[in-house]
């Protein structure tokens, strides 16, 4: 009988090996075979995981384990001669949201896919006892935590950071990090309290090398590249007003996805609005990268 306490574990493991290597035969052999000779439950696998490289641009590796800061990458035909540094894809917004950045403590360990399956499983071996040995030399024991877990643990540390990298699945499950009923978590845009505004916005589309609403309300969002500032407009010239709270710093979530590219909502910061220009487009600047909980629950 499966124990319910993992039945989410099941799910993910499920869904993040199937649905993020569909169509990819030589990734989805050594990636699989790799989590299935690893055997630990309580180590997180992520797939298709963004980091920044030094240049600043920004790359999609394979498989990757937060908390060893581990990475593989399957080498294709095509990337057989490329550098690391080489190695670019398209990347989303929601890959964008959740990238990292590489540190000293960063490993990157790469298997060629067009060699023998020898070679190959000898690299997956090898692969395997390099993590198991990193594993043990952990200070504390590996805890895989489900998304609830993780909510619970940072309203215990009154801290919500941007770099947390959480994956709030709507707008309700960020109610409890406020002390709030989350039957009022509706709309996109509301006032928190007195001091702070909520705001999840939704990015805007690109068709036709232009920026189109993403909603009906005519709204168009978009964040720099650096994520330090927000661009809102609207498309309609009778909405292009704004609420009386408009000044008041703004709680963001962004629309994003999860690891399985189902829609979630990450916290990257409080923005201040900063101004308008002549085309009725307001900007806010990013102003913190944390927001204290703990006034939240006085």
């Amino acid at each position: 009988m499966a124990n319910k306490v993992d039945d989410w574990k099941r799910d993910e493991l499920f869904k993040l090996f199937s649905k993020r290597t569909n169509r990819k035969d030589d990734e989805n052999y050594i990636l699989n075979a790799i989590w299935q000779k690893i055997d630990n439950m309580n180590l997180q696998p992520v797939t298709q995981q963004c980091i920044i490289l030094k240049d600043g641009k920004r790359a999609l590796i394979d498989l990757y384990f937060p908390q060893l800061n581990y990475g593989i990458e399957c080498d294709e035909e095509h990337h057989k001669n490329n550098t690391f540094e080489d190695l670019k894809r398209t990347e989303k917004i929601e890959d964008a949201l959740s990238a990292i950045e590489i540190d000293k403590d960063f490993v990157l360990k790469r298997i060629p896919s067009t060699n023998s399956l020898d070679q190959i499983n000898k690299d997956i071996s090898n692969i395997v006892k390099d993590i198991k040995k990193r594993i043990k030399s952990l200070n504390e024991p590996l805890k895989w935590e489900s998304v609830p877990e993780r909510i619970e643990a940072i309203i215990k540390r009154g801290v919500l950071r941007d770099s947390d990298l959480l994956p709030f699945p709507n707008h309700a499950s960020t109610a409890p990090c406020f002390n709030k009923d989350a039957k009022l978590w509706l709309k996109s845009y509301f006032a928190l309290n007195e001091d702070y505004q909520l705001w999840f916005p939704k990015w805007a589309l690109e068709k036709g090398g232009k920026k189109i609403p993403a909603s009906k309300t005519g709204w168009v969002n978009t964040l720099s590249n650096d994520w330090s500032t927000i661009i809102e407009y609207n498309v309609y010239k009778n909405k292009r007003t704004f609420d009386k709270n408009h000044e008041k710093p703004r709680i963001v979530f962004a629309e994003s996805k999860d690891v399985f590219g189902e829609k979630a909502y990450r916290f990257i910061g409080v923005f201040q609005y900063e101004g308008v220009d002549a085309k009725k487009r307001y900007s806010y600047k990013k102003i913190a990268k944390e927001i204290d909980l703990i006034q939240f629950f006085k």
